[in-house]
């Protein structure tokens, strides 16, 4: 709305957000592939802190999307 910005069109938003989510998991899938290539498949030889980052991405997109979702 042009006077009011307490509220908003979710077919303007869902876009947005959704380009948000695609840019993440492009991130995610980009760290998961490298993982595998400098580690291996084994994920008991990954690093804890790309293992964390991996899972906290991971939980963040799903998140996102569920959000989306209920929109």
């Amino acid at each position: 709305p042009e006077q009011d910005n307490s509220n908003f069109y979710n077919d303007m938003i869902k876009p947005i957000l959704k380009s948000a989510v695609y840019i993440i998991t492009i991130r995610y899938n980009n760290l998961l592939n490298d993982t595998i290539k400098t580690f291996g498949e084994d994920k008991q030889f990954w690093p804890e802190p790309v293992k964390n980052t991996l899972d906290n991405d991971r939980q963040f997109i799903e998140q996102f999307n569920n959000y989306i979702d209920q929109l």
